[in-house]
């Protein structure tokens, strides 16, 4: 193939020549003239060589290269643009020279055996997804580093250690989700920390500093115990992290059973995700609970309402909450949304402490997973990446068990309440792609405390 005037990606020709005044094809490179650009590698060997003078390795250059396992960089590069080496499935280790100030998008996606990241640079932001899917076990970075844009280290289950310098100010969203994270050394300078940033990783020991400004949606999942140092805006104490300024719960972790006095007033999304929580008591003081505040609390088997001032239990609040056998809804509440109680596989009865709730049996409808969830990292190729998988289906459940749901209501008001059975047949008409169904019907009765 010969180059006449235009540059592109040359990953899938085997090969190339110039004939042209603006370009140069060397060693199975093709190069803009000057030799400052490297535009696309296609060559198959093992080992490369970047000869010194280039400054800038172009997107995609390196994509999909499967054979490549060694790269050696030149001290004279200073950027390498998006998906430069995306799929290099065999490539063990980088080691980038101090002159690199700038890694692309997505630079090292799904490099599947990249175990060793010896030298970044001195780049000050990794920018999204750079090394998600690789199977990172060992890790520097740069005292230049500001700041980790969301999904960079994604899915690297082998990395359990990691030391942020101290110059770090921003984590970003899901950065470290699907690690094997174990211990993590917040760094002192630290300001933000984003959505579900170590979602999923067995940390046992979280201490927010001081800086910190910010805290996404739960970003310690996982994680057995959480503390606070001197820090203005957050607390850690009794089970729980809140903000100490607006009230609104973050996280829960350790105790089984757990009281939410004041100061806070909310429950964030995702606060108990995955908790151990067993009792809940949840006074005048909650005036708020956000969307999938108790989603997948397996354990969770009692809320107590003393007062209760929320006006809304919103969608996904106690789906999978798979040990709840009972629920009541305080007279507060004017609405049940619907999927709030999605896949409660063992609710038997539910008592509506107020005569106006709107519900029906959408609250039991199955609704999608919440997209801000992270996903873990997929190879599109069967025999490489990450091993990780989430399963949100049921196997071995009864589906008879779920036969009679009482529902009680207080006297005078069961005609303001109107539960259609659901049947198998509806969930799977409507819900294909789940592939589970669950057959339900509605015993109405009057409240047996009045």
């Amino acid at each position: 193939m010969q180059v006449r005037h235009h540059l592109r990606n040359f990953s899938y020709i085997n090969n190339v020549e110039s004939i042209s005044y603006n370009f140069v094809v060397s060693d199975n490179a093709l190069y803009t003239r000057d030799m400052k650009r490297l535009i696309s590698y296609f060559g198959k060997d093992s080992k490369f060589v970047i000869p010194q003078g280039v400054e800038i390795i172009g997107k995609r250059a390196f994509a999909d290269k499967y054979n490549l396992i060694d790269i050696l960089f030149p001290e004279s590069l200073c950027r390498i643009e998006d998906e430069a080496f995306i799929y290099c499935t065999r490539l063990s280790k980088i080691a980038l020279p101090e002159s690199v100030t700038t890694i692309g998008t997505r630079c090292f996606y799904g490099c599947a055996n990249l175990s060793e990241i010896l030298s970044l640079g001195n780049v000050s932001i990794i920018k999204e997804g750079t090394f998600m899917g690789c199977n990172i076990t060992m890790l520097t970075l740069p005292n230049s580093l500001v700041q980790i844009e969301d999904n960079a280290f994604n899915s690297n289950n082998e990395l359990q250690n990691v030391k942020l310098p101290d110059s770090l100010r921003e984590i970003g969203c899901s950065c470290f989700a699907y690690c094997g994270v174990s211990n993590i050394l917040l760094n002192d300078n630290l300001q933000k920390i984003g959505d579900f940033c170590f979602f999923n990783c067995p940390i046992n020991r979280v201490l927010i500093p001081p800086h910190v400004q910010y805290i996404g949606i739960n970003p310690f999942i996982g994680a057995k115990h959480i503390s606070c140092v001197d820090n203005e805006n957050f607390v850690a104490e009794n089970g729980v992290l809140y903000d100490k300024k607006n009230g609104s719960l973050i996280a829960h972790f350790e105790d089984a059973e757990i009281a939410l006095f004041p100061p806070i007033s909310r429950v964030n999304s995702f606060a108990f995700f995955k908790t151990n929580v067993t009792d809940i008591f949840m006074g005048s003081n909650i005036v708020d609970v956000e969307p999938w505040a108790f989603y997948q609390a397996e354990k969770l088997e009692r809320i107590i309402w003393q007062k209760s001032r929320i006006k809304v239990i919103p969608e996904g609040c106690f789906g999978k909450c798979t040990n709840l056998c009972k629920i009541s809804i305080p007279a507060s509440v004017d609405e049940v949304k619907t999927g709030a109680l999605f896949d409660t596989y063992e609710l038997r009865k539910i008592r509506f402490e107020g005569g106006r709730t709107k519900a029906n049996e959408k609250i039991f409808e199955r609704i999608k997973r919440p997209t801000d969830i992270p996903e873990a990292y997929e190879s599109p190729y069967p025999f490489m990446g990450s091993t990780i998988c989430e399963s949100y289906g049921r196997e071995s459940l009864d589906f008879d068990s779920f036969t009679k749901i009482e529902i009680i209501c207080p006297s005078g008001y069961s005609d303001s309440f109107s539960f259609v059975p659901i049947y198998n047949h509806d969930l799977l008409n409507a819900h294909e792609s789940y592939g589970y169904g669950m057959d339900r019907t509605f015993i109405l009765k009057k409240d047996e405390m009045e």
